[in-house]
């Protein structure tokens, strides 16, 4: 059977609900609106987007053609409200970042559920944060002329979406990986983000602080006084930003990771408390997988006993499915559980 088997996690459910009710606002508003185009096609594309994501396949032909639809309708909007919008600066780039945001998803769409872009499909997996970044810069601009709930609910949706598509490991159950100092799944980390308003990130600056004290290129940091300055100073919280993504960037290069540059986190983290320690932290699963401390792959039976070999099989086809395993490596792990070579 070819078909890809269905990979139903928080993240796709979420989203799926959001694009559920998103539709719904749209419907809504398609009553009142002066012209009836934009917003059929964003009442389509979030209900196309909203079955390919219950559906829970990462290779549903539906994703894209949802993705299409609403970058269709961001465009369209544009080009709609122009005339009238009087060139107000701040409307005018709200809406350009929206178009770039989408622009983006349907890109990472093209390069994780078709073949069209193979060579690049693995750097475009570390950019998956970039269309729920763009919606940031479109919700901030927006606030300035209009309402935020819009790119700020599609920005939730995108930063699901596409942990669902490119990070699918960090969707895993805990047993299959092992647990470390400084490591935390990207769903979990990125919904309490979300949903706590900011007392997860003061949460997380106090463990990475202690986790980050393991670089030898500075001197340790108390985690209190530095969880502290970032409560109660000014602006402190991007001077952690940037010197802990100096830290980070040593222990990456000691590792031979690749890594963002200090001054990238700290950009990010003017942006609140959701992308720079959603982009950090993603770093420090990479470098804790780089290093064995944090693994994958679930610990195999030993052969002769134990897990039946059809079972083994089996688990793996189901971690080729969810993309956590190419083809090359899962045919690798068949030949050796079945003894064939």
């Amino acid at each position: 059977m070819n078909e890809k088997r269905a990979s139903t996690t928080a993240a796709n459910i979420i989203a799926g609900i959001l694009c559920c009710f998103l539709s719904l606002g749209w419907l809504i508003a398609l009553d009142s609106a002066w012209t009836p185009l934009p917003p059929f096609l964003w009442l389509a594309g979030y209900a196309v987007c909203a079955v390919a994501l219950f559906r829970g396949k990462r290779q549903d032909p539906l994703l894209l053609i949802g993705c299409a639809i609403l970058t269709a309708a961001s465009i369209a909007g544009l080009l709609i409200s122009l005339p009238y919008s009087g060139w107000y600066l701040p409307g005018i780039l709200s809406q350009l970042t929206l178009i770039a945001g989408m622009l983006a998803m349907l890109l990472l769409c093209i390069s994780q559920t078709t073949q069209a872009l193979d060579h690049h499909r693995d750097s475009l997996k570390r950019i998956w944060f970039l269309p729920a970044a763009c919606l940031a810069a479109s919700m901030v601009l927006s606030i300035l002329y209009s309402g935020a709930l819009h790119p700020l609910a599609a920005g939730i949706l995108f930063l699901l979406t596409g942990l669902w598509l490119c990070r699918p490991e960090d969707l895993e159950s805990p047993e299959a990986y092992g647990t470390a100092p400084g490591y935390h799944g990207m769903v979990k980390h990125v919904l309490l983000l979300l949903f706590t308003l900011g007392i997860w990130y003061l949460i997380w600056i106090y463990r990475q602080t202690k986790f980050l004290n393991r670089s030898k290129d500075a001197p340790p940091r108390s985690p209190g006084t530095e969880l502290l300055l970032c409560m109660f100073i000014p602006f402190y919280a991007c001077f952690w930003t940037y010197k802990s993504g100096q830290r980070l960037n040593a222990l990456a290069a000691e590792a031979d990771v690749p890594c963002e540059t200090p001054t990238f986190y700290l950009v990010l983290s003017f942006f609140g408390w959701l992308l720079a320690p959603m982009v950090m932290q993603d770093q420090i699963n990479t470098l804790l997988l780089a290093t064995g401390e944090v693994t994958l792959t679930p610990p195999t039976a030993p052969k002769g006993g134990g897990m039946d070999p059809v079972e083994q099989v089996l688990r793996y086809k189901t971690l080729m499915d969810q993309g956590v395993l190419t083809q090359e490596e899962f045919e690798q792990k068949k030949r050796e559980i079945l003894e064939l070579d």
